[in-house]
């Protein structure tokens, strides 16, 4: 008998529902991320509880967790496949979600600071540190211009996988992480009530059929989307070969020329 797919908290409608299902869990994580109490989250509102369209049309939708607080707008988003304007695009995203316009009556500086968080299961940069923020800072003084931007780049291959209890932030990764079953074991033994209860949750989540068919659409969407672009690619590649090598001819070139040229050795 094959064994069932187990969906982990990379795929995301796993890790949307686990904190859709526990708000509690979500300010657990954000306190741990932005380092700030978890009493100073107040007021936290999911505007974004949908998972997937009743009827799967095929589409590669985003599937985030955008969210407000007292003094934050927050946008959460696990992300899988590495692509080449993926910071430009997270930049997008930061600018689409702050707020267009103010009360009548209030000043810029009333504004909520817009937070984008990205967890990815991919190395985005050359350093050793799995946790990047970036925010506005003047070039040469490295002086803050302000506190209302902060992008979070999380990424899981740097994380250890061995456990740290005393590293709130790390335990939340290697729950995002973990695959096999005895990953999500070992993270049962840590001396944190949230983070067991996270892994309850994911287990919970699995045996949940309506759930399940939703993780294993969203799955395959994506699976299905990286090939078309790479077959996309491919086509746009022999595409340009073709036309170079049309030139080429006109130009007098031999074809034994033409074909060391398209492939680089020359």
């Amino acid at each position: 008998m094959e064994e069932e797919i187990f969906y982990p908290a990379t795929n995301d409608v796993i890790f949307k529902s686990l904190f859709i299902r526990k708000p509690n869990l979500l300010k657990g994580f954000l306190s741990a991320v932005l380092e700030i109490p978890r009493n100073e989250i107040v007021n936290l509102t999911i505007r974004n509880t949908e998972l997937l369209p009743d009827v799967y049309d095929g589409k590669f939708p985003r599937l985030d967790i955008l969210l407000e607080t007292k003094e934050r707008l927050i946008n959460i988003e696990m992300q899988n496949a590495k692509t080449e304007d993926y910071k430009e695009r997270v930049l997008f995203y930061w600018a689409e979600m702050y707020p267009r316009e103010l009360d009548k009556g209030k000043p810029y500086n009333a504004a909520p600071a817009g937070v984008c968080i990205n967890i990815m299961s991919f190395n985005m940069f050359s350093c050793e540190e799995y946790h990047s923020v970036f925010s506005v800072f003047e070039r040469n003084r490295h002086e803050l211009l302000t506190d209302k931007m902060q992008l979070h780049f999380l990424e899981l291959k740097k994380v250890s996988k061995k456990p740290d209890e005393k590293n709130f932030l790390q335990l939340w990764m290697q729950v995002f992480k973990a695959k096999k079953k005895e990953e999500f074991e070992m993270l049962k033994t840590v001396n944190s009530t949230e983070i067991q209860e996270s892994v309850d949750v994911i287990y919970a989540l699995n045996a949940d059929k309506q759930v399940r068919e939703l993780a294993r659409q969203r799955e395959k969407a994506e699976r299905d989307y990286l090939a078309d672009m790479a077959s996309a690619e491919e086509k746009g590649k022999k595409q340009r070969d073709l036309e170079l090598a049309s030139l080429w001819r006109a130009n007098g070139m031999s074809e034994e020329q033409i074909k060391k040229l398209l492939s680089g050795n020359f």
